[in-house]
């Protein structure tokens, strides 16, 4: 059975089908888990491991390379419809321009937001839930310091609440690398 899984596994992933191989990695992971744990031919376990690691390793690069792109589009798209979304919310005229600044450094800084959240999610999925709790606590903290400075000390207002988050998000997106 074991053997018929692999090469079911094998053959989803020369086929380019890797939602079924997704589906039938999850339908059988409990039930291959126990089969690994059990002593099967150590032959069939380390094939059957090598497979599995060569697929998580797959599909986190593959999160990684979704995650650089659609950051990229969301910061284009939301740094030049910044205006239009705020003129759509009926953002008021005397406060527009300090908004649109606001909006544009939080765009700008989408990648490490989702740079943090990728990393985090993946560290989460192989059983590891301190790390990113850790990563967010530290940010947490940069963020709260930084918009003291920028506000108190650098008078940058909206501004530099919005430069203190994407800061302290790119602090936490780089410790989690």
């Amino acid at each position: 059975r074991l053997k018929g899984y692999y090469n079911e596994l094998k053959n989803s992933f020369e086929k380019g089908s890797y939602a079924s191989a997704v589906n039938l990695l999850f339908s059988e992971y409990k039930d291959l888990n126990k089969k690994v744990k059990n002593n099967i031919e150590d032959n069939d376990a380390n094939l059957v491991t090598a497979s599995l690691i060569e697929f998580i390793k797959a599909t986190i690069d593959t999160a990684y390379i979704f995650v650089f792109i659609s950051s990229f589009i969301i910061s284009v798209l939301g740094i030049s419809l910044s205006s239009t979304i705020l003129k759509l919310m009926n953002t008021p005229d005397s406060i527009l321009h300090l908004s649109k600044g606001y909006l544009n450094i939080i765009f700008a800084g989408v990648l490490f937001s989702s740079g943090y959240n990728c990393i985090s999610a993946i560290l989460r999925g192989l059983g590891d839930s301190k790390t990113p709790l850790y990563f967010l606590i530290v940010s947490t903290v940069i963020n709260i310091v930084l918009d003291i400075v920028f506000i108190i000390y650098f008078n940058m207002g909206v501004n530099g609440v919005a430069l203190a988050t994407v800061i302290a998000q790119a602090c936490s997106f780089i410790f989690s690398i």
